[in-house]
């Protein structure tokens, strides 16, 4: 996956500065036990993953993560954060500040407090 961030961001499909943050629950029809998520297309608790996605300003998207469904983006952002800054980093040695966009949800401004500080 970084792989991947890296040559984006060499070929310029990635612009640096404002990133999207977003999650999205897959539903899994398989036979796996997994996690039970809320699925709000159907309003039902089903199993499943969430992908989350780190775009750019454009939509272009710099790289995503699965986690299990019961992660939800406000706890996953920090990650989130520090992935986007290390791709970033190792792309670029002047890193300027990151613009980060997201759904508020249920949002906590302890949040905030860490990701400014690190």
């Amino acid at each position: 996956m970084l792989s991947f961030a890296q040559r984006f961001l060499e070929c310029r499909i990635i612009q640096i500065g404002v990133f999207y943050f977003d999650g999205h629950f897959i539903p899994y029809h398989g036979t796996e036990n997994l996690t039970k998520g809320f699925y709000t297309t159907i309003r039902l608790a089903m199993k499943g993953n969430l992908h989350y996605f780190v775009n750019d300003k454009s939509g272009s998207p710099l790289f995503f993560m699965l986690k299990e469904a019961q992660v939800d983006l406000i706890r996953i952002i920090p990650e989130l954060i520090a992935k986007t800054r290390q791709i970033i980093k190792e792309y670029t040695p002047k890193v300027e500040p990151l613009k980060i966009c997201f759904d508020p949800g249920r949002m906590e401004c302890s949040l905030f407090q860490r990701a400014r500080h690190k």
